[in-house]
């Protein structure tokens, strides 16, 4: 019985969802099949690298290849990391993806800079090697648990140490791209350099890509690009064209403004020109989710509307945000950021949580986004001009947000170490109610 409803459950999908779901089943059939006698040859090959230990240290792990942000920033970091690291020279560490490619164009230079075989041959010997790990912890032997695995980046795609500053950008364009990204941004209407990426997320994306999953927890991140198009005609009236980003998204950013443009829409988006836009910009207004890590890699700043509170990319060089706020349906007023910590909501990754706790993240007015974009090109043509009682509020909010952070971080991860980022001077004035305590 439970085979026929395994084989009818699997043929609705494929009607359901078509070829590229049967294509999908087929390759995880593939994969079962031939797992088992994968295995027996990944054990054997986790023995010889213990063995050849001594001359040679073999690692491996897997590339998060189905997730742009932590795809291109953990590359990067790993590849920054090893620029300082004095015992590469004894390492020879080996990758695979460990799913679906989200962008054919930044897995052709990821290729190019790490060695990466395919996931059948090395998922086996990757899980043998963590299994080992934990049978070694069990019986109480010591086992230097990244020795036969290479470790991800401290702080996942979270540069906390400042490599960033330190190093040169690992992944960069082809030579011979850059011409054929120029002439792209002509075709679109842009006629100057000088334009910014803005970046909102939707749940469409990974309801497209990943259609089984349940996302609905993640929705409390997303933005309305209505909520946007102010700061977009401002930034034209300051020079810049626009350009709104992202793939599959929900809406047309609806706007006669020939300045603004729904790249996402058009018939030039591809994998190529999303890293190359998010490469070059000027800066990116991003509302915190995947695209933001092309101009993070490559160094661009970015203005944040962000949202949990307590995962803001402080480590960002050149970066400004605003955040959401918390309204208490409960208490029937905004809580201020001591509530938001002492109530375990800073850190908080899901909707249903925040539902639980009968709490509404409120997005930010069309006006303060506004006002983010314009602080934003004050930094970035060396014309903010900040006043002392600016700066006093900043270093307060940034005292009493680390002192909290540390205080409530469950997890105890280093996620903030020296700050890169500001927060928006208007926000801060404008919201010393809800951000500090006098």
């Amino acid at each position: 019985m439970f085979v026929i409803n395994f084989f009818i459950k699997n043929l609705n999908d494929i009607k359901k969802l078509g070829l590229k779901e049967f294509y999908r089943k087929f390759l995880i059939l593939l994969r079962v099949i031939l797992f088992i006698p994968f295995s027996i040859l990944g054990f054997l090959f986790s023995i010889l690298i213990r063995l050849l230990s001594p001359l040679v240290l073999v690692r491996v792990n897997r590339l998060i290849s189905q997730r742009l942000g932590h795809y291109i920033a953990e590359t990067e970091l790993y590849l920054s990391e090893r620029e300082f690291d004095s015992n590469k020279k004894k390492y020879f560490d080996i990758f695979f993806y460990d799913g679906p490619i989200c962008n054919y164009y930044l897995h052709k230079i990821i290729k190019k800079k790490v060695l990466v075989l395919p996931r059948i041959l090395l998922e086996p010997i990757y899980l043998i090697n963590k299994t080992l790990n934990l049978i070694y912890k069990k019986i109480g032997l010591s086992i230097n648990e990244s020795k036969y695995i290479i470790p991800r980046p401290e702080c996942q795609d979270r540069d906390v140490n400042g490599l960033f500053l330190k190093s040169k950008q690992k992944i960069n364009f082809f030579d011979s791209d850059i011409k054929k990204g120029l002439e792209t941004l002509r075709k679109l209407g842009v006629k100057s350099n000088k334009y910014v990426c803005l970046a909102v997320r939707d749940s469409n994306y990974l309801d497209t890509v990943f259609p089984k999953g349940n996302w609905k927890y993640l929705d409390f991140r997303n933005g309305d690009i209505k909520n946007y198009v102010m700061a977009a005609e401002e930034l034209t009236k300051r020079g810049y064209y626009v350009l709104r980003m992202g793939k599959f998204n929900k809406k047309k950013l609806e706007t006669n403004n020939p300045m603004i443009i729904d790249y996402s829409f058009s018939k030039f988006q591809s994998d190529f020109m999303d890293i190359y836009l998010g490469g070059t910009c000027s800066f990116c207004i991003s509302s915190g989710f995947g695209f933001d890590g092309i101009p993070f890699v490559f160094r661009r700043p970015i203005a944040y509307v962000y949202a949990p509170l307590g995962y803001l990319n402080s480590f960002v060089n050149n970066s400004l945000a605003i955040f959401k706020k918390y309204y208490s349906l409960k208490e029937k007023k905004f809580l201020n950021i001591k509530e938001i910590y002492s109530q375990q909501l800073a850190f908080n990754f899901s909707l249903h949580s925040l539902n639980q706790n009968k709490i509404v993240l409120v997005e930010n007015s069309p006006e303060e986004i506004k006002d983010l974009a314009v602080e934003m090109d004050h930094i970035v043509n060396d014309k903010l001009l900040e006043g002392e009682s600016e700066k006093i509020l900043q270093q307060k909010f940034w005292l009493n947000y680390l002192e909290l952070t540390k205080k409530h971080n469950i997890e105890k991860m280093p996620i903030h170490k020296e700050i890169n980022m500001k927060i928006c001077s208007s926000f801060l004035k404008n919201n010393k109610k809800l951000l500090f305590d006098d």
